[in-house]
């Protein structure tokens, strides 16, 4: 499965791969953020964690925040945005807090032109629609829902135990 580098983290030459798919707006999402900074932060860990925004459907806020994400991910800021966004849950039950959210991780000029022009062009939504697609060939629906190394897992927990088991 093809995915977007910029979404993701962890080891350069990894062993295994996580494929998390969550939306920012779900507070089911923040135990798996967690799981993965533990997975991340192991000594010599073998993982490289590709997330991927699956927001809820006819969930502007929701819909709104993947694509902020993911057009933030075209100027390296991801990470950046993903922080922000899981840090103002309560605030994505509303399309208008998003974009004083945005405000706040302050781009540079050339990048908030970028970013806007990725927001505006379809070219945001083109990478979005990738995400879906990519979830719904795995039978995702909703978030929050994992793969590791290409296998459901029921849990982050369930993630981190395998993982464990694989020293």
């Amino acid at each position: 499965a093809h995915a977007n580098i910029e979404l993701s983290k962890g080891a350069e030459k990894y062993n295994h791969r996580l494929d998390v798919f969550c939306d920012f707006a779900n507070l089911l999402c923040s135990p798996i953020r967690i799981g993965i900074e533990q997975i991340l932060m192991k000594p010599n860990s073998e993982v490289r964690v590709f997330f991927h925004p699956l927001p809820r459907q006819k969930d502007q806020a929701s819909h709104r925040a993947s694509l902020a994400s993911i057009c933030a991910g075209q100027i390296h800021q991801f990470w950046k945005a993903y922080d922000s966004f899981f840090n103002s849950q309560a605030k994505l039950v509303n399309v208008e807090n998003l974009d004083p959210l945005i405000h706040e991780l302050s781009f540079s000029k050339p990048d908030q032109a970028q970013y806007e022009n990725c927001m505006k062009s379809g070219e945001g939504q083109k990478l979005l629609d990738t995400e879906l697609e990519l979830a719904k060939e795995n039978g995702f629906t909703e978030a929050p829902a994992l793969l590791l190394d290409g296998a459901k897992i029921k849990s982050i927990d369930a993630a981190l135990e395998k993982l464990n088991q694989g020293r």
